[in-house]
C-alpha cells in the first residue's frame, strides 16, 4: 500500500508541475506489483518534462514490451512515438506506430507518423499522411497544421508532391458544408472544382453558390443556376427554398416548392423542400396549412424520414381543429406506426377523444395502455388524472393495443465476476483506493470489452458516479437496461434507477429551489437532460457548465445577483447551479406553468410568448404537443419525467 500511495502523491506532483518532486515518489513506487504500467507510465510522462527523453522512451518501450495489454497501450504509442520524434529517432516512432490498429482513422497518430516520415527525410509519404488528415479529417485539432505542412511540401516537392485525387478532395468540402464552415467549405470547392466532372461537378457549383449565399449573397446567386440532372436541380431548389424561408418570404419559396415537384417530383430533395414548406407554416401555428403540406409527403412520399412526423402532424392539426376524422386520423396512425415516438401521444390524446365522446370503456383502455406500457412518459403522468375521471368501469378490447410491442428485455446481470475479468477488476479497485477514479473506469472497461458481462456494466457505473463521471454511469446502466426511463419501478433495482437518475449536489439543488421558489425535482430533471450532471459540459451551442447557460444569460443574471461573473466560472457548480435556478425562477414567474418555462429555457422566451398568445389550449399537454420544436418539445417532456422520477426515487417534493 506504501508503494500505491507513493504513486498517488507522484501522479498529485506531476500534475503541480512539481517532477522533481514526482521522480522521487514515483522511484518509491516501483516495487509496487499490481500496477507497474502505471509507474512506468507516469515516470516516462515526468522524464518528458524533465527533458530526459531518453529516459522516458526507454520506460514507454518497456511498458509496451512487458505490459502489452495494458489499458495504457493506446496513450504509451502517442508518448512513445512524440518522444522518438524529439529525440529524432524517426525509425523508432515509425516502427511503433507500425503496430497501431487502422492508424487512418486516428488524426493524432497519422499527424505523427507524418512528422516522422518528414524527418527521416521521406516527405513524399509525410505529404500523404498530411494530406490524409487534412482532407479526411478537416474538423480535427491536427487539421490546421496539417493544411500549413501540405502547402509547404507542394511548394518544395513540386511535380513530385502526391496530388489528392479529386474524390478526396470533394469529401473535405462536403465535410465542412456539412458542418456549416461556409467560407472554408466554399475556398474547398472551389479548390476541387478543375478536377471534378459531371454530377460531383455540378453538385460542387450549386454547394459553393449556396456557402456564398450563406456568407451574405443573394437567392439569384441559386436561381440563376441550372442543373441537366433533376435531382441535382431538385437540391438546387432545396437549398432556395430554404433561402426564402430564412427571408420570411412564402411566395419564393412556394415558387420554389413548385419548382421542384415540376421537375423532379420523385425525388428526396423534392419530400424535404415539402417537409420545409410544412415546418415553415407548422412554426407559425399556420397548423392547417402546414397539414396540407404535410398530407402530401403521407401520400408521395412514405417511405422517407419524414413520413412519421408528417403523418402525426396531420392528425394533431385535426385534433387542435375539432375535426370529425381526428379520431379516424389518429386511429390510423397508431394502426400502422405502432412502435413510435408518437404512441404514447396518441394512446392519450385516443383516449381524451373517447373520453370527450363518452365512450368511458374505450377511454379506459387507452389510458391504461398507456400506463401500463409508457409508466413515465409525460402523457402517462396526466392518465392517472383521466381515469379518476372516468371512475371504474369496463375496459374495452382493442386490437390496436395488441400490435404496439413490449420493452425491449433487460440483459441478465451476472451476479459473480467472469475469471478473465478478475485481474481487471483488481486493478480497478486498487486504482479507487488511491483516488485514480478515470484509470479505475479504463480497467473495468477492459475487463466488459474482454467478457461482455452486466455485471461488470454495474461496477463500472458505481466507478463513475465515483469518478463524478455521471454521464458514463448513465450510459453503463442504460446498456443493461435500455430505455430504463421507460420501465416500471420494479423492473429495475433501486441501484440502477439511482446510478441513473443520480442526484448529486442534492443539499445545493434543494437550497436552490427554495430560493427561487421552483420545484428542486424540476432542477434536478432539468440538469439530467442539459449535462447529465457533468460540472464541464460545454455544448456545440456554446452553454457551459451542469444547467448549460449561455454566457450571455449568465452574465445578465450575475449582473442581477451582483456577483462577479467570468466564463470560466461557469463551470463551478455551484455558481453554475445559481445562475441557473434564478433564471429558471424567472422563467416560472413569467409564464407560471413548469412545461412552458421549460420551453422558454430551451427554445427562448419570445418563442414561447408566441406559442402561447391567441392559442386556446384546454389541457397542458394540449401546450407541449402543440409546441412546434421538435426538440423542444421531447426537451419538455423529457425534463418533466425525469423530474417525476427523482421524486419518486427521493421523495422529495
Amino acid at each position: 500500500m506504501g508503494e500505491r500511495a507513493a504513486l498517488a502523491l507522484g501522479y498529485s506532483d506531476y500534475n503541480d508541475g512539481r517532477y522533481n518532486h514526482a521522480r522521487q515518489w514515483l522511484d518509491i513506487a516501483k516495487p509496487e506489483k499490481l500496477l507497474p504500467d502505471y509507474i512506468l507510465f507516469w515516470s516516462a510522462q515526468v522524464d518528458r518534462n524533465l527533458n530526459n527523453n531518453a529516459a522516458a522512451l526507454a520506460e514507454l518501450q518497456e511498458l509496451r514490451s512487458d505490459y502489452p495489454h495494458s489499458v495504457l497501450t493506446p496513450l504509451a504509442l502517442q508518448a512513445l512515438a512524440e518522444t522518438a520524434i524529439a529525440l529524432n529517432q524517426a525509425q523508432t516512432a515509425l516502427d511503433a506506430l507500425a503496430s497501431a490498429k487502422n492508424i487512418d482513422l486516428h488524426p493524432t497518430l497519422l499527424f505523427l507518423r507524418a512528422q516522422a516520415h518528414e524527418q527521416a527525410g521521406d516527405e513524399i509519404s509525410a505529404a500523404a499522411d498530411y494530406l490524409g488528415i487534412y482532407d479526411h479529417y478537416p474538423l480535427s485539432a491536427e487539421a490546421d497544421e496539417a493544411g500549413a505542412k501540405v502547402a509547404y511540401l507542394q511548394t518544395k516537392l513540386g511535380a513530385a508532391f502526391p496530388e489528392p485525387p479529386p474524390s478526396d478532395k470533394l469529401l473535405r468540402a462536403n465535410i465542412l458544408f456539412e458542418a456549416h464552415q461556409w467560407q472554408q467549405a466554399k475556398d474547398a470547392y472551389t479548390n476541387a472544382l478543375p478536377a471534378l466532372t459531371g454530377d460531383d461537378r455540378d453538385v460542387a457549383q450549386l454547394r459553393m453558390a449556396d456557402c456564398q449565399l450563406q456568407l451574405g449573397g443573394e437567392p439569384s446567386l441559386l436561381s440563376s443556376l441550372q442543373f441537366q440532372n433533376p435531382d441535382t436541380d431538385a437540391q438546387r431548389l432545396y437549398y432556395l427554398a430554404q433561402a426564402y424561408r430564412s427571408m420570411d418570404d412564402e411566395t419564393g419559396m412556394l415558387g420554389a416548392l413548385a419548382q421542384a415537384q415540376a421537375r423532379a417530383p420523385q425525388s428526396d430533395w423534392t419530400e424535404r423542400t415539402l417537409f420545409a414548406a410544412g415546418n415553415y407554416y407548422w412554426v407559425n401555428l399556420h397548423r392547417n396549412k402546414a397539414a396540407a403540406e404535410y398530407a402530401e409527403i403521407a401520400q408521395k412520399f412514405p417511405a422517407s424520414d419524414d413520413a412519421i412526423n408528417a403523418e402525426w402532424r396531420v392528425a394533431w392539426a385535426a385534433y387542435m381543429d375539432g375535426a370529425r376524422d381526428a379520431a379516424d386520423l389518429m386511429g390510423q396512425f397508431l394502426a400502422a406506426h405502432p412502435d413510435s415516438i408518437y404512441t404514447p401521444d396518441a394512446l392519450y390524446w385516443l383516449g381524451r377523444l373517447a373520453q370527450k365522446a363518452k365512450n368511458a370503456p374505450v377511454a379506459r383502455a387507452y389510458f391504461r395502455k398507456l400506463e401500463q406500457r409508457f409508466p413515465n412518459n409525460y402523457f402517462a403522468l396526466h392518465a392517472p388524472v383521466r381515469l379518476r375521471e372516468l371512475r371504474w368501469g369496463r375496459v374495452a378490447k382493442l386490437p390496436v393495443l395488441a400490435e404496439i410491442p413490449p420493452l425491449p428485455p433487460k440483459r441478465i446481470a451476472l451476479r459473480s465476476t467472469p475469471a478473465e475479468a478478475l485481474p481487471y477488476v483488481r486493478r480497478s479497485i486498487a486504482l479507487e483506493t488511491i483516488a485514480f477514479d478515470d484509470a479505475a473506469m479504463l480497467e473495468l472497461q477492459a475487463a466488459y470489452d474482454k467478457t461482455h458481462a452486466a455485471s461488470l456494466e454495474f461496477s463500472l457505473a458505481r466507478a463513475a458516479v465515483n469518478g463524478q463521471e455521471y454521464g458514463s454511469a448513465i450510459a453503463a446502466i442504460g446498456s443493461v437496461y435500455p430505455s430504463i426511463a421507460s420501465r416500471p419501478y420494479a423492473a429495475a433495482p433501486r441501484e440502477a434507477w439511482l446510478l441513473s437518475f443520480p442526484l448529486p449536489y442534492r443539499a445545493q439543488i434543494l437550497a436552490a429551489a427554495r430560493r427561487t421558489g421552483t420545484d428542486p425535482m424540476i432542477l434536478a430533471g432539468l440538469i439530467h437532460q442539459e449535462s447529465a450532471f457533468e460540472r464541464d459540459a460545454h455544448s456545440y451551442a456554446n452553454a457551459y457548465g451542469l444547467m448549460q447557460l449561455i454566457p450571455g444569460t449568465a452574465q445578465r443574471y450575475a449582473r442581477e445577483l451582483r456577483v462577479s461573473y467570468s466564463e470560466e466560472r461557469l463551470l463551478d457548480p455551484l455558481y453554475n447551479l445559481r445562475l441557473g435556478s434564478v433564471y429558471f425562477g424567472k422563467l416560472m414567474r413569467m409564464f407560471h406553468t413548469p412545461e412552458a418555462a421549460l420551453a422558454a429555457y430551451n427554445a427562448g422566451e419570445d418563442r414561447v410568448t408566441l406559442w402561447e398568445g391567441g392559442q386556446k389550449y384546454s389541457e397542458l399537454p394540449e401546450f407541449v404537443e402543440s409546441i412546434p420544436f421538435t426538440q423542444t418539445r421531447e426537451y419538455v417532456e423529457i425534463v418533466m419525467r425525469n423530474a417525476a422520477i427523482y421524486r419518486h426515487l427521493y421523495g422529495i417534493w
